[in-house]
């Protein structure tokens, strides 16, 4: 991947499948179906992506899976060419997330994550104004604080996402 973005320079994978941009010049119509296999960020591997999009009456409705050693994450929705309505609605299932694969882009706030987290979440609206919605729950987490080298541990806790509130139920540490 990186051999055609170079400013992805720590992402590697193998690429095979089709997009098509239709009408490019009047309305764009694109369609994807992609399958990434060995997936590599930053030499920590993040699993195998598959990617099916199609386009109809100026809506693009896709579907996606990202399966991996520390994730399983499924994202289905639809995206609406026409700006003047909402645009997007996608479903977000997170069945597990370890987040240690953060470790490398949150060291300067915690490090020696563990854990599973999962999530049940709608992204949707319009580009200018997205709205996410939904639960995210930890099943387990365990982290470091890197400015006072505390470890923290969580368990069984659920963070609620609705429209301008984010609510935390019963936090303990």
């Amino acid at each position: 991947i990186s051999g055609f973005l170079p400013n992805l320079k720590g992402l590697y994978g193998d690429i095979n499948g089709e997009i098509a941009i239709n009408n490019i010049l009047e309305k764009p119509a694109p369609i994807a179906n992609l399958k990434i296999k060995n997936i590599v960020i930053n030499k920590d591997v993040a699993g195998e992506l598959i990617l099916n999009s199609s386009f109809d009456n100026g809506i693009v409705t896709s579907d996606m899976n990202l399966y991996g050693p520390n994730i399983d994450l499924k994202v289905n929705g639809m995206y609406n060419s026409d700006v003047t309505i909402d645009s997007f609605n996608f479903n977000i299932y997170l069945k597990r997330f370890n987040p240690k694969t953060l470790d490398h882009y949150l060291s300067e706030y915690l490090y020696n994550m563990n854990g599973n987290v999962m999530a049940n979440l709608v992204l949707m609206g319009k580009p200018a104004k997205p709205q996410l919605i939904g639960n995210i729950t930890v099943d387990t987490l365990d982290a470091i604080i890197n400015t006072i080298h505390t470890r923290y541990f969580f368990k069984n806790q659920t963070v609620v996402l609705k429209p301008n509130l984010i609510s935390f139920k019963d936090l303990a540490f």
